[in-house]
């Protein structure tokens, strides 16, 4: 059977897929995924990557729409509770690169099953174009609702160019976190074991190590860094110089440099895999990632999520971590020294964080989740 996964920018949605891509592959299927813009990387999964947006950057598409219609900012920042359409005109503008050469994959390809991430419906609109099922892996907790007709209502050319009266609604979902941290009383659909990945990658000689005193991550995911720079972790690196652990600033690629002369406890890393370096630690402080927040989760670590409003992690996962009790939540500027003591020492969210990981534990790994979605394209 051939799987077509679908992704958009940035790197982290191609890791929240890999692990489902991979489970096909070891059972004996066919898998390719379109991305863009960062494929070299995406092709470290060792999965068949296909540029699918050639030249296509997410950020810059983002940054022209906000410039053209300041509204759609102050939409993004608002609350969304069961209502994700304010988000339509970003996905759509994300969303358009993508089609063509993707409806042209499916339709030489012909596979048998399209699974997208959430804010790739482009995925959707090809799985329709040759009337194949298609399946959702949300990447956080933002409901689908109207957001697929609300989106659809963007692209209205793209529909009538192949000939989709209307855009159908995915044949199944699979949700991100476990039940315990939803934050809505039902699930969208299935619950799958979230299993962290990050890539090939060579770690050297020896695997991290425990620390001797109480060790935490400070990290602001893949991309953040260099959509907004370092200036969001001023007050949490300031805050950590005040405390008695040490903290890994892992920024990826990113020159530590523009937060100055750092504290002696603060020490920058580099790129290194989350799922190796969280279970030597005591805690993680990040900006709402959904891979480093369940990361953690798996990990047992306790979690500090740093917000900036203008990431959508303040609408996806920190409203997980809070009905977890798997970790603090507050803004990036707000972040003290009494914050990052309390994240290492209040046990309750250490309690919370090994009862949640039991929880996910339990639920079907993506290798068992096969079988069920091999099941619906054959019904399909």
């Amino acid at each position: 059977m051939r799987v077509l996964f679908a992704a958009t920018p940035p790197l982290s949605k191609v890791f929240a897929l890999a692990p489902l891509a991979w489970a096909f592959r070891a059972a004996g299927h066919e898998v390719l995924m379109t991305f863009s813009e960062q494929t070299g990387k995406a092709a470290g999964t060792g999965l068949q990557i296909i540029d699918a947006a050639p030249g296509t950057s997410g950020n810059e598409l983002l940054a022209e729409i906000f410039t053209a219609r300041p509204e759609l900012v102050r939409r993004w920042l608002e609350p969304l509770g069961d209502d994700p359409s304010p988000l339509a005109p970003g996905v759509a503008v994300l969303n358009r690169p993508f089609v063509q050469r993707t409806v042209e994959l499916a339709e030489q390809w012909r596979p048998d099953l399209v699974v997208f991430e959430q804010s790739a419906p482009y995925g959707l609109i090809a799985a329709a174009r040759i009337g194949v099922p298609a399946v959702q892996r949300n990447l956080g907790t933002i409901r689908t609702g109207g957001l697929h007709a609300a989106t659809a209502a963007q692209l209205t050319d793209v529909l009538d160019r192949y000939d989709i009266a209307a855009l159908p609604d995915p044949a199944m979902t699979l949700e991100f976190v476990p039940p315990s941290m939803l934050p809505f009383p039902e699930p969208e659909g299935a619950y799958m074991r979230y299993v962290p990945y990050t890539g090939g990658v060579v770690v050297g000689e020896r695997l991290p190590e425990p620390a001797g005193r109480p060790r935490v991550v400070i990290t602001m995911g893949g991309i953040r860094p260099g959509m907004h720079g370092l200036g969001p972790l001023e007050a949490t690196v300031a805050a950590a110089g005040r405390t008695g652990a040490d903290f890994l600033l892992a920024l990826g690629d990113a020159d530590p440099a523009p937060l100055g002369e750092l504290p002696p406890n603060v020490v920058p890393i580099g790129w290194t895999p989350l799922d190796l370096l969280l279970p030597t630690c005591a805690a993680v402080v990040h900006h709402g990632g959904g891979g480093t927040a369940m990361a953690a989760v798996e990990a047992g670590v306790p979690q500090l999520v740093a917000l900036d409003p203008r990431y959508l992690g303040h609408k996806t996962l920190a409203p997980a971590v809070e009905k977890g009790g798997v970790g603090l939540v507050t803004l990036q500027d707000e972040v003290t020294a009494a914050t990052l003591e309390r994240l290492l020492t209040d046990e309750s969210l250490r309690k919370a964080t090994a009862d949640v990981r039991a929880e996910s534990a339990a639920l079907p790994s993506p290798a068992a989740m096969v079988p069920r979605l091999l099941d619906l394209a054959l019904s399909g």
